[in-house]
C-alpha cells in the first residue's frame, strides 16, 4: 500500500516578504516522514483571497492531506477561514464551541471578548475544531485540510493535537553517506543507482567543509528492505570511486572519506 500524501500551504505576506523566516515546514515535514506520510509539495502564498482560494482548489485533490498555516488571527488580513470557506463553497457560522472555548480563555487570562477576538469563532459549516493550548483560539479541519495558525508554538500546538488521527503508512527512512568529493564526479554513476532501484528516492547535495568539495548522498523509503539493497549497492559504488581518488585531479586533498549513519 503507498504511502499517504501531503501538501503544505503556507499563507503570509510577512514569509514572501523575507521579514519572518518560516520554520513550520520544517517541524511538519519531520512530524509527516517520521509516520510515514509524504510530503510532496510546499507552497507560500499571499494573503489573498482568490491565492487561497486558487492554491486549495489545485492541491485538494491531488493530495490526502492538506496543512495550512496562517491567516487565522483576529485582525482584518486574517482572510483563510473566509477564502477556505468560499473555495468549498461553504458558509461561514458563528461555531458555539469555539465561541465558548475563546471566551473561557478570555477569562481565564483577563482579556477582552470584542468582535475582532469574536471573530475567530466564525468558522465552515460542519468543520471540526483543533485545540490550541497556547492561545485559545482553535484551528479546524474541513474535508483533507487542516487549517493552523501560522505562529510556530501555536501551530505546534495544534498538529501534535491530529498527529495521531492521520492515517499513514510505514515511516519514511533515509541513509547517507557524505564524500568529500565533487558531485560531478559521481553523478554518472549516482544517476545509474537511481534508474536500477527507481522506487528509492535518491539525492545528492553538495557542501563545502574546509574549503573542500562534498557531496552527501541521500536515500530514503519505506521499504526497508529495498533500501538496506540500495545503500548496500551506494556502499560499493563510493568504494569505487574513492578507490580511483588519486587519478581524480579535481580532488583538492587526498584525504577522502566518507561518513555513514
Amino acid at each position: 500500500m503507498l504511502n499517504p500524501t501531503a501538501a503544505i500551504i503556507i499563507i503570509g505576506n510577512e514569509i514572501l516578504s523575507g521579514r519572518i523566516q518560516d520554520i513550520n515546514v520544517l517541524y511538519i515535514a519531520k512530524k509527516l516522514t517520521e509516520i510515514g506520510i509524504k510530503l510532496s509539495e510546499v507552497r507560500i502564498i499571499s494573503d489573498t483571497q482568490k491565492m487561497i482560494i486558487d492554491t486549495v482548489l489545485a492541491l485538494k485533490s491531488q493530495y490526502d492531506y492538506i496543512f495550512t498555516t496562517g491567516g487565522i488571527g483576529p485582525t482584518h488580513d486574517d482572510i483563510t477561514t473566509v477564502a477556505i470557506a468560499t473555495a468549498l463553497n461553504l458558509s461561514i457560522e458563528l461555531n458555539p464551541l469555539a465561541e465558548n472555548v475563546i471566551r473561557k480563555f478570555c477569562v481565564l487570562h483577563n482579556q477582552p471578548f470584542n468582535q475582532a477576538v469574536e471573530k475567530m469563532a466564525f468558522l465552515p459549516h460542519g468543520c471540526k475544531l483543533i485545540d490550541n493550548n497556547i492561545s485559545g483560539a482553535p484551528g479546524f479541519i474541513v474535508e483533507n485540510i487542516y487549517v493552523m495558525a501560522g505562529v510556530p508554538n501555536i501551530m505546534h500546538s495544534m498538529f501534535e493535537q491530529v498527529l495521531s488521527t492521520l492515517k499513514h503508512g510505514n515511516p519514511i527512512i533515509s541513509k547517507y553517506i557524505d564524500i568529500m568529493i565533487g558531485e560531478n564526479i559521481i553523478a554518472t554513476d549516482f544517476a545509474d543507482l537511481q534508474n536500477k532501484y527507481p522506487d528509492i528516492e535518491m539525492g545528492s547535495y553538495p557542501f563545502k567543509k574546509d574549503d573542500q568539495c562534498g557531496t552527501s548522498l541521500v536515500l530514503s523509503s519505506a521499504n526497508t528492505l529495498l533500501l538496506e539493497q540500495a545503500y548496500a549497492d551506494l556502499l560499493k559504488l563510493v568504494h569505487k570511486i574513492l578507490s580511483k581518488r588519486d587519478s581524480i585531479s579535481c580532488v583538492k586533498s587526498v584525504d577522502c572519506h566518507y561518513e555513514l549513519t
